[in-house]
């Protein structure tokens, strides 16, 4: 995809895994590591993001907003169950949060996962996180159940889902 108004770089999207030939090299894995490391409460460290990225586990994909020094935002989804991808992360630099970017990485993902006949995506999100409660209601995701100490003691999660 190419750069709009709103967004400061290309947004590409990579299908990824054990049954895709997409290859992501790995100055933009360490990137995707780094916005990871830097922000993202849990982040994954670069072990993880090669071993996903990298074909040696599961399904996926990725929708990445990027230029040739910087990671701006990206949105990871599990798609090994045919029927219901599973939003992972998604992350905006924070610099550049409520300009679009996130909606646009989710929506344009949720439409390429709709073509490869997906029928839902689910995601949990830590319940006393209003801000991406407010952000993923606002895209049509529903709260389907509560998940008691999902994150760690005291902090509990919703499971959420938006039919495609």
């Amino acid at each position: 995809m190419k750069p709009s108004s709103s967004n400061p770089g290309t947004i590409d999207f990579f299908f990824c895994g054990k049954s895709e030939d997409t290859k992501i090299h790995q100055g933009l894995i360490d990137r995707l590591s780094n916005l990871d490391d830097q922000f993202f409460p849990t982040p994954w460290n670069s072990q993880k993001w090669n071993e996903v990225l990298k074909h040696k586990s599961g399904s996926y994909l990725i929708g990445v907003c990027h230029d040739v020094e910087r990671v701006y935002g990206f949105a990871l989804f599990g798609t090994s169950n045919p029927d219901s991808a599973h939003l992972y992360k998604i992350l905006v630099d924070p610099e550049l949060k409520r300009q679009g970017l996130g909606r646009t990485l989710l929506l344009d993902a949720m439409s390429l996962l709709k073509e490869k006949k997906h029928k839902s995506v689910f995601l949990e999100v830590e319940q006393s996180n209003f801000e991406a409660l407010g952000f993923y209601r606002n895209l049509g995701y529903k709260v389907l159940v509560g998940k008691k100490d999902f994150y760690g003691p005291m902090r509990d999660a919703f499971a959420m889902e938006a039919i495609l």
